[in-house]
């Protein structure tokens, strides 16, 4: 007797995905195998046709699926699983089929401001920063940092399964120094996590504008009035 496994996909890349096995048990031999059965702990719906007995030359034929889990994708593969044939005329034969799995790990960030103008010394800017899990793979360790800002604050924690997202807010109060310069105030937030590179996300705010721009920044407020003279005008003691 012998025993054959194949699957409908050589590669998986999401959980969810299903993969359908199509096991086949052959009797090579010159005599009729009974109670011929076929067993899978691993699969789901494991169906045999046509029956318990079987002539020489004759088959079985069953199929089977599994759906793929996280954990799976997570582990890297392949998936590799071995269905086992037996019958009253025979010692049990096993056959596997591997899978193999694609691994994906990304990450992006995004940081965003309010408000997005300040004019003076002690205005708070208050960030909200948000880092999405765009791959397959559940991202372990994810950490943000931002050395720039005050009391940074994550939720909800360190793993991310596909499609998570952290979000993490984050404040910093205005300085006369940053006033005076006139902006740009920018910073940057970096997230990273065990499978991924780092990756960071930029809000630009505070960009300088002449008196009387509204457009987004640091309001310049200063004016300075010239008056001028003739000589011998009263003004101011001149002469």
């Amino acid at each position: 007797m012998s025993i054959t496994k194949l699957a409908s996909d050589t590669t998986v890349s999401s959980s969810g995905e299903t993969i359908n096995y199509t096991i086949t048990v052959t009797n090579e031999g010159n005599q009729t195998l009974t109670n011929v059965t076929v067993s899978d702990g691993f699969v789901s719906n494991l169906v045999c046709d046509p029956g318990a007995s079987v002539g020489p030359g004759g088959t079985v034929t069953c199929t089977a699926s599994h759906d793929v889990t996280q954990l799976e994708i997570d582990g890297g593969g392949p998936i590799v699983n071995t269905a086992t044939a037996d019958s009253d005329q025979t010692d049990p034969e096993g056959a596997q089929a591997s899978v193999a799995v694609t691994q994906s790990p990304e990450l992006s960030i995004t940081k965003l401001a309010s408000p997005t103008t300040v004019s003076s010394s002690g205005e708070t800017i208050n960030y909200t920063i948000t880092v999405t899990n765009e791959g397959n793979q559940t991202l372990t360790n994810v950490t943000v940092s931002d050395g720039f800002v005050s009391n940074l604050v994550c939720d909800p924690g360190a793993s991310v399964g596909p499609g998570g997202t952290v979000t993490c807010t984050a404040s910093h109060d205005v300085t006369q120094l940053e006033i005076d310069g006139g902006g740009p105030i920018v910073n940057t937030a970096t997230a990273d996590s065990d499978q991924t590179d780092p990756e960071g996300a930029q809000d630009r705010r505070a960009e300088h504008h002449e008196v009387g721009d509204a457009d987004d920044g640091v309001v310049d407020a200063m004016h300075l009035t010239l008056t001028h003279h003739e000589v011998g005008e009263p003004d101011d003691g001149d002469a």
